[in-house]
C-alpha cells in the first residue's frame, strides 16, 4: 500500500518544467503563456498554455529531454507560428457534418507534426539529434497501438497509427495492410508538404480513398496539437453587447501567433471604458439597444455603473497594488484578491507555554545572537601581510632570505554594520493543523533573535479562503503579526495563529518579495514556514511548479531565501522530496529543536557570508 501511495504522489520535476517553460516563451516570444503536462501534446491559445506529453516520464534523462524539447519545438517553432488558422477553419466549417470528422483532424495534425518537424531540422541542424532519439521511441509505441486498433477492429484509429508509421519510418517497411495498402502510393507524396492546405488535402485524399472501408470515426483523440474552441478565428471575442450584423474588421487571423498579437495589443491598448465593448469590433458601432444605451458625454456626467469595476468603494492604493501584480504575476494569480489584516489576539492564549517555550529556548536564541554578531556586526582589524604592495613593514630580514621577498602590509577593513531586514512567512493552511504548536515555537524562536538584535522584521501569516473562491475571485488573506517598524514583545499575536483553508504559496512568496524590496536595507531576509504542499482554487497541479519558480525570483532579487518547517513526527524521505523540489537546499526539515536550531544556524551562516562578501 506504501509503494501504491507513493507512486500516485509523483512529484513533478520543477526544474525541468520551468525551464522549458522559459524556452518556450523565448520561442513564441509570448510571456505569457504556461508550461504543463498532460496526455497529448497541446497548445492552447485561449488559456495560453502548453502542454508537452506524459509520454516521456520516466524515460533515460537523455531521452526524456529530447522528447521534451521536440514537443516544445513543434508547439512553438511549428503550431503557433506556421499553422494557418484560415485554411483550417474553412475545412472545419466545410466537413463539419463528415462522418470521420475526427479521423480528419487528427489526421491533419499528424502530417502537419511531419511537415513541422522537417521544417525545424531544416533550419536548426542541431536539433536533429533530438528528433531522432524522439523516432527511436515513438516509432514501436505508434507500431503497438495500430496492432492493438487493428485486432479490435477500429480500423479509424489503426490508421492514424498507420499513417503515422508511413511518414517516420517509410512506405517500403510498414507492414502490409490489405485494407491500407491503396493508401501506398498517394503516402509516396508526404516529402511534398508545404503548407497546412497540402496536409488538408492529402488527409481528404487518404480518407477519400479508403471511404468503402472505413465504417466509423476515430474511437479515441490520439494527436491534438492545437486545442481550438471556434471563436479564435474571425469574430474572437465578440461580446454580446454589440449587434450581430456588425462585423467589424474582415481581416484573417493566418497563425496562431498572429491572433495572440493582436489579443494582446488591443487588450494593452484599450484601458478605458470608452471602447470597453469595441476591443476587436469598434469602429461606428451601434449598441444592441440605441435608443438610450448611448448618450452625449458631458462634463458633469456621473460615472455608470460599468465604469466603476468590482467596487466602486475601492481605495486607490488596492488599485494600484493591482496594476503591479497583474504586470509580475503569473496568469494563474489573474484572480486573486489580496486582503491585508492584523490578527486577532485571543484573551485565552496561555502566557506559560508562552514562558516555558521561551527558557527552552533561550540558549538556542543566545547562540543565534551570538551568530550574527560575530559575522556582520564585529569590526575586524587584522593586519594584512606578506603583500606585494602596500605599506613596507619594519622587519626587512626577508629582502636577503627569500629570492622574492613580500615585504608589505595592509591594515584590515573595517566591516559593515548590519543593515538586514527579515520576513516571516507562515502557512496557514490547514494542513499546518498537527504542525502548528512547533511552527509557533519556531516563528517565536527567530523573533525573540530579531528583537535583541533590533532587527526590522515583518511576521504574517496567508491562507486563502476555500469557501468564498470561484472563478472570478480568490480571496488571500495576509494576516500581520508583527510590523517591521514594532519592536514590542509580540509572542501573543504569534500563539494566536490558527490553521484555515488553503495556501498560494508562489502568490505569497511573490508578495513578500514585493514588500522586501521596498525596504532601504541592504541585506534582505525571507524566511518561509511550511509544509510544501501548495493547495488553491485551481491550483493543485500547477502549484508546486508555480511556488519553484517564485523561489527562484527571490534568488535573482538577491533576497536571501530559507524554508522552516519543525513537525512533531519524524520528517518523511517523500516530504524531503518535495521540499528539494520545491525549495532546493535552502530548508532546515526537522522534528526537534535541537536539530532545528543546528540546521537554522548553519544555513542563516552560509547566507549571512555571502551577504557580507556582496555588501563588503
Amino acid at each position: 500500500m506504501e509503494r501504491f501511495i507513493r507512486f500516485n504522489n509523483e512529484l513533478i520535476e520543477t526544474e525541468q518544467i520551468l525551464h522549458f517553460e522559459r524556452l518556450a516563451r523565448a520561442w513564441m516570444n509570448h510571456n505569457e503563456f504556461t508550461l504543463t503536462e498532460r496526455q497529448l501534446v497541446e497548445l492552447n491559445p485561449a488559456d495560453a498554455t502548453v502542454a508537452i506529453s506524459v509520454f516521456w516520464r520516466h524515460r533515460a534523462p537523455r531521452l526524456q529531454h529530447a522528447g521534451r524539447i521536440t514537443d516544445v519545438l513543434l508547439l512553438t517553432l511549428g503550431f503557433y507560428k506556421n499553422f494557418s488558422l484560415r485554411d483550417f477553419q474553412e475545412f472545419r466549417e466545410e466537413f463539419a457534418d463528415h462522418p470521420q470528422q475526427g479521423l480528419l483532424t487528427q489526421l491533419v495534425f499528424l502530417l502537419e507534426e511531419f511537415r513541422f518537424s522537417q521544417q525545424i531540422m531544416a533550419t536548426r541542424k542541431g536539433t536533429k539529434k533530438w528528433f531522432s532519439l524522439r523516432q527511436e521511441a515513438t516509432i514501436p509505441f505508434y507500431h503497438q497501438q495500430m496492432v492493438t486498433y487493428q485486432k479490435r477492429s477500429f480500423l479509424s484509429d489503426a490508421l492514424v497509427f498507420y499513417i503515422a508509421l508511413s511518414l517516420y519510418e517509410g512506405t517500403l517497411s510498414i507492414e502490409h495492410i490489405e485494407e491500407f495498402s491503396p493508401l501506398l502510393p498517394l503516402l509516396r507524396s508526404q516529402r511534398q508538404l508545404r503548407s497546412t492546405q497540402d496536409s488538408i488535402d492529402l488527409a481528404l485524399a487518404i480518407s477519400y480513398q479508403l471511404q468503402d472501408y472505413l465504417r466509423a470515426d476515430c474511437q479515441l483523440r490520439h494527436f491534438q496539437h492545437l486545442v481550438l474552441r471556434g471563436s479564435e478565428f474571425t469574430n474572437f471575442t465578440y461580446h454580446r453587447g454589440i449587434k450581430k450584423e456588425i462585423k467589424g474588421t474582415d481581416q484573417e487571423k493566418e497563425s496562431v501567433e498572429e491572433m495572440m498579437q493582436m489579443w494582446h495589443q488591443e487588450n494593452e491598448d484599450e484601458q478605458g471604458m470608452h471602447l470597453r465593448f469595441e476591443i476587436e469590433h469598434g469602429r461606428d458601432s451601434d449598441l444592441a439597444n440605441p435608443d438610450g444605451a448611448v448618450e452625449e458625454g458631458r462634463d458633469d456626467h456621473e460615472p455608470t455603473s460599468i465604469g466603476l469595476g468590482k467596487s466602486s468603494a475601492r481605495q486607490q492604493e488596492n488599485y494600484d497594488f493591482d496594476l503591479v501584480t497583474k504586470s509580475v504575476l503569473p496568469k494563474i494569480h489573474a484572480a486573486v484578491e489580496k486582503i491585508e489584516n492584523h490578527v486577532v489576539v485571543k484573551d485565552s492564549t496561555d502566557l506559560q507555554k508562552i514562558v516555558k517555550k521561551r527558557i527552552e529556548q533561550a540558549p538556542y536564541v543566545k547562540q543565534l545572537v551570538t551568530l550574527f554578531q560575530k559575522e556582520i556586526a564585529k569590526k575586524t582589524n587584522e593586519q594584512l601581510t606578506g603583500l606585494v604592495k602596500g605599506r613596507l613593514q619594519k622587519n626587512l630580514l626577508p629582502l636577503w632570505l627569500e629570492e622574492r621577498p613580500r615585504l608589505f602590509y595592509r591594515n584590515g577593513q573595517q566591516s559593515k554594520e548590519l543593515d538586514a531586514v527579515f520576513y516571516l512567512l507562515v502557512d496557514g493552511s490547514a494542513s499546518m493543523q498537527d504542525k502548528l504548536e512547533e511552527t509557533k515555537a519556531a516563528v517565536l524562536y527567530v523573533h525573540d533573535v530579531l528583537r535583541q538584535l533590533r532587527i526590522p522584521h515583518q511576521i504574517v501569516q496567508h491562507y486563502e479562503d476555500a469557501y468564498d473562491a470561484t472563478d472570478t475571485y480568490q480571496p488571500n488573506y495576509f494576516e500581520i503579526l508583527h510590523d517591521y517598524t514594532n519592536f514590542s514583545d509580540s509572542a501573543f499575536a504569534v500563539y494566536a495563529m490558527e490553521a484555515h483553508e488553503d495556501n498560494r504559496d508562489g502568490y505569497a512568496l511573490r508578495i513578500a518579495a514585493e514588500s522586501l524590496l521596498a525596504r532601504k536595507e541592504q541585506q534582505k531576509f525571507l524566511l518561509y514556514f511550511s509544509d510544501g504542499e501548495p493547495s488553491a482554487f485551481d491550483y493543485r497541479e500547477q502549484g508546486i511548479v508555480d511556488t519553484a519558480d517564485a523561489v527562484q525570483g527571490l534568488t535573482k532579487s538577491g533576497i536571501a531565501f530559507l524554508h522552516l518547517f519543525l513537525s512533531d513526527a519524524p520528517v518523511s524521505e517523500e516530504q524531503r522530496q518535495l521540499f528539494a523540489t520545491i525549495y532546493g537546499k535552502r530548508t532546515a526539515a526537522t522534528d526537534s529543536i535541537d536539530q532545528f536550531t543546528s540546521e537554522a544556524h548553519r544555513l542563516l551562516k552560509r547566507m549571512l557570508q555571502q551577504l557580507i562578501q556582496v555588501t563588503v
